[in-house]
This record gives C-alpha cells, structure tokens and sequence, in this order.
C-alpha cells in the first residue's frame, strides 16, 4: 500500500522511530553525532571566518600594506588547514556514523524479525508487507547511506540560518532577508509539491525490485525443477513483464524528477542573482556613499548575502535526496511497526494452555478479523461433545484436544474437534488426501498457527522435522548439531551418527572452500561455483532466538573460540563450496536432518513426510532408533505403510470437518 505515504506527518513518525532505533543513547552512533554536532558548528565559524579573508586582501592590496598582507596570507592558510581538517573528520564520522546505524537498524530489526517466528508470518502469511528480506537489507543500507549524507546539513542549517540572516539585517537592513526568505519559500513550497509524488513512486519501484529480486532467487533455488518442467519460456516472460514494469516506475521517476530538477537549478542560480541584487540595493540607495573603503564592505557584505542564498540552496538541492529517503523511511518504518504490533499480539502463545487461557483466546479471536462463518463454526464446535480416546494413565507428552483449524489465509476449515494424545505407548500417524490439513495440525503444534478452538499442552523438548529440511551455509557439523554450534570434542559422536545413517561419503564426495576458515561460526560464508554469495545464520529453534537476540556478543564469542573448530582439519567443519540442498539427494537431505534426532535426543519427534524420499529399509531404520532411543513421535505421510511403526493412525477426511482414529499394528 501507498496510501499516505509521502512527506507528511506519516513520515515524521516513522523517521523519529528509525532514528531512536539507530541512535539509541550513549552507543555509538549516538556518540558520534555528539561530537560530530558541534564539530558541524565550529565548521561553519572555520567557513565564516574563512569567507571575511578576502575582504581583508581587498584592505591590505588597496592600502599597498605588505606587512598586512603577509599577516592575511598566514590568516587565510590557517583557515585552510582548520576547515580542511575539520571537513576531513566529519567525513570519516560520516562513514563511521553509516556503519553504526546500519548496525543499529539491522540489529533491531534482526532480533524482532527472529522472535516469535514473526519471520514465518512475514513470509509465509501476511501479503501487507511485500519483500521483507529487500526491506532489511537494501532498504536500511540506502536508508542509512542517504541520512547520513544529509543529517547534518539539516542539523546545522537552523543556527547558519539564524545567524546569517542577522549579518544580513545588520549590514542591509530587513529588506534582504526578506527577499532572501520570500524567495526560498516559494521555491520549498513548489519542490514540496513535486517531491511527494516522487516519494510514492520510490516506494512503488523498491516494491517491484523486491519482486524481481525474489523470482531470480527463486529461479536459481528451483533451477532443476524448472529445467525439468520446460519453463524456460513462461519465465522468460514473466522476468520480462516484471523488467517492464520496473522501467516503465523508473520512467516516471525520472520524468518527475526533471521537473523537480529545474525547480531546484532555477532556484539555485536565480540565488546566486539575487544574493547580487540585494546588494545592490543598498549601493544605489546610498547607504554605503560615506563608507570608506568600500570594496572592503561589499566584500563581507556580499559574502554574507552569499551564503545565507548558499545555505537555503543547499536545502532545496537535497529535495532528492530527500524525496529517496522518505521511499526508504516509509518502507524500513512500516516493517518495524508490523513487527512491534506483530510482537503485542503473539502473546496469546506465551500463555499455558489453560482452560482460562482457551476461552481468553475465544474472546480475542474476535479482534483477529474472524468473519461470521468462523463466529458460525466456533458456536458449532462449543455446542458439541465428542468423546475421543486418551490415556488417562500414562502421562501425555503432547495433547491437543478438541482444537479446530482455520486456513489463516483463506479462512477455509480444515479439521474440527482433533483430539491427539502423545505417550511412550502411543505414537501417531496422520493420513489425509492432498489440503486435508495434515501439515496444519504440525503448524498449529509449533505454534505457526493459531487454532480456532481448542487447546493444545506439552511438556516441551519437542523437535519438529519439516517436509523440506532446512540447512544453513555453514560446516557439516553445523547442519547436525543444529539448533545449537558444534562443540569440543564431538568428532567421535558426530562420526557415530553419520555411519549409523550411511551418511559418511558425504565427507569424501563433497567439494570444500579451502580458503573459507569454519571459524566464522554463524556467519560463514560460501561461494556457489556461479559466484554468487549467501550468508548462513540460523534461528528456527525459539529457544535460541532469544539467547542470539539478547546476548550476541557471548554467543558469538563461543562460536569463535571453540578450540575444536579454530584448527580442526576434519572436513565435519569445512564449508562446502555449494548450498546443502544442491549437494545432497533428497533422500540425504532427509537423513542429514533426522541427524539432529539421533544428537539432541528429543522427547517427542513431529515429522512431516520425513522419510517421503528414502527407502523403506531406510524408514525402518529410522523408526526403529527412535523407538530404542525412547522418543515418541508423531509423522504425517501419505504413505500407508509406514502405519506399521505406528500404535494409532488419524485419519482426516479432507472435508474440513471430520476425522476418525484407526489402530495401526507393527511388523
């Protein structure tokens, strides 16, 4: 959406909430704008003091005094080397400041887009927010790059302002602010006009280049699918049609901006006109008629008038800029907002899922936007008693009981009434026809989504194995012990678990980036063999999130001290010059993952379609360490035969209603 968005008090909300993120007190940034504040005002006493210099030639040169102008000579190369010093510092604290924001921002940004799995909904759910990921990277970096640019500029321009225009008064009367004044707020009113659809645009365009962006990434992720399926074709067309649309948003940019261009080209030289005419009023009015040397006056009188017509100049050449910035403020500051509102509505998850708890649910549902179908259906759940088989013996370590599931997109129903018990007697296996709601009921276990109805009790320690294992661009020992980093001395277990999956010849048959150290941790970086570059970081477990979040400097700490990884030779810690999943067969990659089972030893195991690509040697495998290593586990597959190693099957009808429990047998 675009709607308001422009340089309005929108914008002035959302850029004061970018800029306590970035320059909250006493870090960096904040520090340096301490020190680079009043180093902008000593500028600009350096420029004043620096600007009355050639008067003083003008003074010295007609009195024919060489001792005088030796003395200006030595003045003039004094101010030289203040102002160059002075320019030089603001400029290496401008770098610094870019970095220290940017760093700011991104962290902020980081640590909210990683908790509560908002990241899921982001990208998984909401269509409000396009491109998220462009929004935290190449949004804050020309957020960042663009304010620093002109911060201080801004800052300084009240005080230049102030004080030029009362050497102005002084030495010409009002007459000349006033025109000075009058004359630049003409022109800031028409560049205000013309910049706020500039605004909207920029907002549209990064909005188009993050789609672009993401069909490419898509392409290059999918690239065998696409082979396979002929697509060449159909994206060749849709790269195109989504190229022409950004030039055609480019287009009217750059038409827009030529007229904002003029406006501030005329301004800039009908200013440097007029700084003369203003001083020719007071010349043919005869104010200077008794003054002596008056090539002396006019020298400082006209530097005066100068700059003052300079420093609003300056102002109406950042219309740009600033045009840019506010696209980028608009952008960066929407994300932080549904992300702070995002934050405040997934408490109803931190919550113990109480009876309390479920009929406070019920009352907020209401505020979540249902519609009066889904009013209908919790009435219709409410009013029914079904009686479903649990164990009221052996503790569960995993219940759902009566919950009901929405689609959170369609508000389509999926499953109404479903009541699982998980226990070391009774492990679970979920059957359907294809959009029967089976992963949904995964999804709504991990919390990804809300249930309509219904209440959901663990005793935590639950590992979930999604149907497309997720690895990061890190070393294989990484991709096991996930969640957590590798630790010392783990080699020999690491190796045990490899062998026990027949996963060792990924050591042999994988290629690695010799001059890449594994001690880079989290942040590792490999480099596809098409150049391009990825960054692994992790944060899928919500028990790390926090502990990155808050604590990144120990975290990080850890990851680049551990002895075992600063030297270690073993290719268990080298990175591959290729992502995992162009490397590694699906049957691997399903393996690879159950490894993380076999090293964290979870009490409950929730797999979807987990051994889809293996053998069924390989599944039995599979299911009978997790049976000797005593974890429960619950699986969703379409395959029949693996209820087999299951003690009940559910099945779902793919009606959106109903569901009936079977028992399954083993082998």
């Amino acid at each position: 959406m675009t709607g308001g968005v422009g340089l309005n008090c929108l914008f002035i909300k959302r850029l004061w909430l970018v800029m306590k993120t970035m320059s909250r007190p006493w870090t960096p940034a904040f520090l340096i704008l301490l020190i680079t504040v009043p180093a902008s005002f000593v500028e600009q006493v350096a420029i004043y003091y620096m600007g009355l210099v050639p008067s003083g030639f003008y003074l010295v040169l007609e009195n024919r005094d060489i001792d005088g102008f030796y003395h200006q000579l030595w003045v003039a190369c004094w101010w030289v080397v203040a102002i160059v010093l002075i320019k030089s510092g603001k400029s290496y604290a401008a770098g610094a400041l870019y970095i220290q924001w940017r760093w700011n921002l991104n962290e902020d940004l980081h640590m909210k887009y990683f908790s509560n799995k908002i990241y899921y909904d982001l990208n998984c759910l909401n269509s409000a927010i396009d491109n998220p990921d462009m929004r935290i990277t190449q949004d804050v970096d020309k957020l960042t790059e663009t304010l620093q640019s002109i911060i201080l500029q801004i800052v300084v321009f009240p005080g230049v302002a102030i004080y030029y225009t009362y050497k102005c008064w002084h030495a010409m009367g009002y007459l000349g602010p006033v025109c000075i004044y009058g004359y630049f707020t003409v022109a800031y009113i028409l560049n205000s006009f013309l910049m706020s659809p500039i605004v909207a645009e920029v907002f549209r365009l990064e909005r188009k280049e993050g789609h672009f962006r993401y069909i490419h990434v898509n392409l290059r992720s999918s690239a065998e699918s696409a082979a396979f399926s002929d697509a060449e074709q159909v994206e060749h067309a849709n790269f195109q049609a989504t190229l022409k649309s950004i030039l055609d948003s480019k287009q009217k940019i750059v038409t827009k901006q030529l007229l904002l261009s003029m406006a501030v080209n005329t301004s800039d030289y009908i200013g440097a006109i007029l700084s003369y005419i203003i001083l020719a009023i007071p010349i043919f009015s005869g104010m200077y008629d008794d003054i002596p040397h008056l090539g002396f006056v006019i020298s400082q009188n006209s530097f005066v008038t100068m700059y003052l017509v300079s420093s609003f100049s300056t102002l109406v050449d950042m219309s740009g800029k600033l045009a840019d910035l506010a696209g980028y403020i608009h952008r960066v500051g929407e994300l932080i907002e549904f992300m702070r509102d995002h934050k405040a509505d997934s408490q109803y998850w931190n919550q113990s899922p109480t009876d309390d708890n479920l009929e406070k649910g019920l009352d907020t549902g209401k505020d979540r936007g249902r519609d009066e179908d889904s009013e209908q259906l919790i009435s219709s759940v409410r009013g029914e008693e079904i009686e479903r088989e649990t164990s009221s013996i052996i503790p569960d370590f995993l219940t759902l009981k009566n919950i009901t599931i929405l689609n959170p997109i369609t508000n389509k129903s999926l499953v109404k009434n479903l009541s699982i018990s998980l226990n070391h007697h009774t492990n679970v296996l979920i059957h359907g026809p294809p959009a029967a709601g089976k992963s949904s009921v995964l999804r709504t276990i991990k919390q990804l989504w809300e249930p309509l109805v219904g209440s959901i009790q663990s005793t935590g320690d639950i590992m979930f194995l999604p149907q497309r294992p997720y690895f990061t661009r890190q070393c294989l020992a990484a991709q096991i012990t996930l969640p957590d980093p590798p630790k010392h001395g783990e080699d020999p277990e690491l190796l045990g678990i490899l062998e026990t999956l027949k996963l060792t010849e990924i050591l042999d048959d994988t290629q690695w980036n010799e001059d890449i150290n594994e001690t880079d941790g989290f942040f590792n970086r490999t480099v596809d063999e098409d150049g391009s570059e990825e960054n692994g970081i992790n944060h899928e477990d919500a028990e790390t999130t926090p502990m990155i979040a808050s604590q990144p400097t120990s975290f990080l700490r850890r990851l680049f001290t551990t002895p075992s990884l600063l030297h270690s030779s073993s290719p268990l810690y080298k990175t591959p010059r290729r992502s995992w999943h162009k490397l590694l067969s699906p049957g691997q990659q399903q393996l690879l993952a159950f490894s993380r089972v076999l090293y964290h030893k979870p009490r409950v195991v929730i797999m979807d379609e987990a051994t889809s690509a293996v053998s069924g040697d390989l599944a039995e495998v599979m299911y009978d360490l997790l049976r000797t290593m005593g974890v429960c586990y619950l699986s969703v597959s379409h395959d029949e035969g693996l209820d087999q190693f299951h003690d009940k099957v559910i099945l779902l009808m793919g009606d959106g209603q109903n569901w009936r429990v079977k028992k399954a047998k083993y082998l």
